[in-house]
C-alpha cells in the first residue's frame, strides 16, 4: 500500500457560519508517515457470489460476516444448501481471522440479515427478514405477514441458538438496525404497518411505525420499546453512545411525521436521523432533504455525545441551512455532524469527481478525540482527502474525520494491486486502535503485502481486514 502525501490545499466541509471551512490540516507535519501496516487479510465465501449483509467486531477483533446464498457452496468446510430461494449465512471469525463456525439462517422463500453485532465475550445478535418462516439450530419463527423481521443471538463457543425473536405481523415488517449499548442491552430498530407483539405485549403502529426495542442480551426478553416517525419511514441504521443514548438513521417517502412535526419528501426518498434517550423516546429529529434519491445513511455516536451520518445523495441535498449539489459523479456521498439539539453543525462532500459513484458506507467513533473513523469508495483519479492525496485506483479509502469541524484528518487506500474492484460494508475499531474492515471483493484482493483469491475468477467473495492506522 502507497503511503499517503501531502497536497498544497483542500476544499473544506461547510463552516458553521455557511462559509468555507479551513483545510483538513492533519497530523502529518511536512511529510507523509510510513504505510499503515496490514496485519490480517482474510476471504470468506465459497462458490457463488458472496456480497456482504453486515458486518460487526469487538473491541478484541472478533468479527462476524454475513451474507446470502442462491445456490448450494462450502463456506469454511460448512455446506450450505438453500431450502428456498435464498438462505443466509453467518461467518465468526475469531481475532486471528481463522473461521470459527458458520451457521445457516433458513426456510422457505427469502431469507436477509442487515445488521449485527458482537458483545465482548464473541456472542452474535443478528437482525434481518424472512418471507416464508424462519429456520435456525433447532428453533423456527413462522411467518405472518409478506415480511416478517427477526431478531437472533449465537453463542461465541459453537453458533448454538441462545434466543430467537420473532418480530412480524399480517402486513410488512423489517429489522433496519441492531446494536448493543453500553449496558450491554440489544437495540434493535425496525419498521411495522398495523403493529407487533414482542412477549404478549403489542405495540401499536398507531403512535409511530418506526419502532425501537430493548432486549436482555442473556434471554432477548423485552425490556423497553418505544416507537418515532409516521408515515413511510424505514430504518437503515442504529448507533449507540457510551452515555446510553441511540441514534437511528434512514429514509422516508412521502409525508412523514417526527414528534410533532411533518415533511413532505421533495425527492423520492429523504433521509433523517433520529436521536434517542436511554428510555427509546426521541430527544430531537433532522432530515437531509432536496430534490434526487437518498436513501442510504449510517449513524456513529462519538466520544462526546456528538452525532455523525453519512450517506449518498443525488442532484441535491440539505440538512438544516447546510446543502450540498451534485457533481460529476452519478451518485455523491456526504458526511453531516449535529450539535446536541439536533441542527447540522457541518456538511461536508466526500472527495471524488469522475462520473461513477462516491460512497461512504461505515462510520466508527474513536475512543477519545471525538474522530470517527469512515470509508468508502471514491472516483476521479488523484482526490484530495484534507491534506491526503489518493489515488481512485488503489481502491476504497479509510479516512480519519473530526467531528467537530468535519475536516479530513488523514486518509489512505485500503487497496493495491488488485486485480478486480472491492468495497466496504462497516469498520470497527479495536481496543489497540487498529481498524477491522469488513467488505466485498472480485478475483484478487491485495493489500500491502497480504493476498487473498476468490474461489473462482470474477467471482465476488466477502473479506476481512484488519490493519494499523496512520
Amino acid at each position: 500500500m502507497d503511503a499517503p502525501y501531502r497536497v498544497d490545499a483542500a476544499d473544506g466541509p461547510i463552516a458553521p457560519d455557511g462559509g468555507d471551512g479551513p483545510a483538513g490540516d492533519g497530523p502529518m507535519g511536512d511529510s507523509a508517515p510510513p504505510a499503515p501496516k496490514t496485519l490480517r487479510l482474510t476471504a470468506v465465501g465459497g462458490d457463488g457470489h458472496d456480497y456482504v449483509g453486515c458486518f460487526a467486531a469487538n473491541a478484541s477483533g472478533v468479527a462476524v460476516l454475513a451474507s446470502s446464498a442462491t445456490s448450494a457452496r462450502t463456506v469454511a468446510g460448512t455446506t450450505i444448501t438453500p431450502a428456498g430461494t435464498s438462505d443466509a449465512y453467518v461467518v465468526r471469525l475469531d481475532a486471528s481471522g481463522a473461521v470459527s463456525w458458520v451457521v445457516q439462517v433458513g426456510g422457505a422463500g427469502v431469507e436477509r440479515i442487515g445488521a449485527c453485532a458482537v458483545d465482548a465475550a464473541g456472542n452474535v445478535y443478528l437482525g434481518g427478514q424472512h418471507d416464508s418462516g424462519l429456520s435456525v439450530g433447532g428453533q423456527s419463527a413462522t411467518s405472518q405477514g409478506f415480511l416478517d423481521g427477526f431478531a437472533l443471538k449465537l453463542n461465541a463457543t459453537d453458533g448454538s441458538v441462545a434466543w430467537l425473536k420473532a418480530l412480524g405481523e399480517a402486513k410488512s415488517d423489517r429489522v433496519g438496525g441492531l446494536a448493543l449499548d453500553s449496558s450491554g442491552d440489544v437495540i434493535v430498530s425496525g419498521v411495522m404497518r398495523i403493529g407487533i407483539v414482542v412477549d404478549g405485549v403489542t405495540i401499536s403502529a398507531t403512535g409511530g411505525n418506526n419502532y425501537v426495542l430493548r432486549l436482555d442480551a442473556a434471554s432477548g426478553a423485552r425490556k423497553a420499546h418505544g416507537t418515532f416517525g409516521k408515515g413511510l419511514v424505514e430504518p437503515l441504521h442504529v448507533s449507540t453512545g457510551a452515555s446510553g443514548a441511540i441514534a437511528v438513521g434512514g429514509f422516508f417517502g412521502g409525508v412523514a411525521t417526527f414528534g410533532t412535526k411533518s415533511y413532505t419528501a421533495a425527492g423520492i426518498y429523504d433521509l433523517y436521523v433520529a436521536k434517542l434517550d436511554t428510555s427509546l423516546q426521541l430527544s430531537w429529529h433532522a432530515v437531509g432533504t432536496g430534490d434526487g434519491t437518498h436513501n442510504a445513511i449510517t449513524t456513529a455516536i462519538t466520544s462526546s455525545g456528538r452525532v455523525v451520518a453519512c450517506g449518498g445523495y443525488t442532484m441535491k441535498l440539505g440538512w438544516g441551512s447546510k446543502s450540498l449539489t451534485q457533481g460529476t459523479p452519478l451518485r455523491e456521498a456526504f458526511i453531516v455532524g449535529f450539535d446536541s439539539s439536533g441542527a447540522a453543525s457541518w456538511l461536508t462532500k466526500v472527495p471524488g469527481g469522475g462520473n461513477s459513484y462516491n460512497t461512504c458506507d461505515a462510520l466508527a467513533p474513536t475512543a477519545s478525540g471525538d474522530r470517527v473513523i469512515t470509508g468508502g469508495s471514491f472516483t476521479g483519479g488523484l482526490t484530495a482527502f484534507g491534506s491526503t492525496q489518493l489515488d481512485e485506483g488503489d481502491g476504497p479509502y479509510l479516512a480519519a474525520v473530526d467531528a467537530q469541524t468535519g475536516n479530513y484528518l488523514w486518509a489512505f487506500n485500503n487497496r493495491s494491486g488488485s486485480t478486480a474492484s472491492n468495497s466496504i460494508n462497516g469498520v470497527a475499531l479495536t481496543t489497540s486502535g487498529n481498524a477491522i474492515v469488513g467488505g466485498s471483493f472480485a478475483s484478487t484482493l491485495m493489500v500491502g503485502t497480504k493476498r487473498v483469491t476468490a474461489t473462482a475468477a470474477e467471482e465476488t467473495q466477502m473479506y476481512l481486514l484488519e490493519t494499523e492506522l496512520p
